[in-house]
């Protein structure tokens, strides 16, 4: 079952990175590991181009040809 519109966008994670911007620069070290075939890679680069809008400090690596496994990452 589908929740509540207003739920969604209020817990969506850039709805949260805008709400809460000025303490993640302060106190939250982000580092984004993604493979470039995994499913997510989309909605990371989302979230990254997000970030640097903001001016939020991160790191953001890609990791050619590999999917959603963060064995092959580490």
């Amino acid at each position: 079952m589908l929740r509540e519109k207003w739920y969604l966008e209020e817990n969506n994670i850039l709805s949260l990175v805008r709400q809460n911007a000025e303490e993640i620069r302060a106190k939250l070290r982000i580092a984004i590991h993604i493979g470039t075939a995994d499913i997510l890679l989309c909605d990371n680069e989302i979230l990254h181009l997000y970030l640097d809008s903001l001016n939020i400090p991160h790191e953001y690596r890609k990791f050619q040809g590999i999917g959603h496994d963060l064995e092959k990452i580490l």
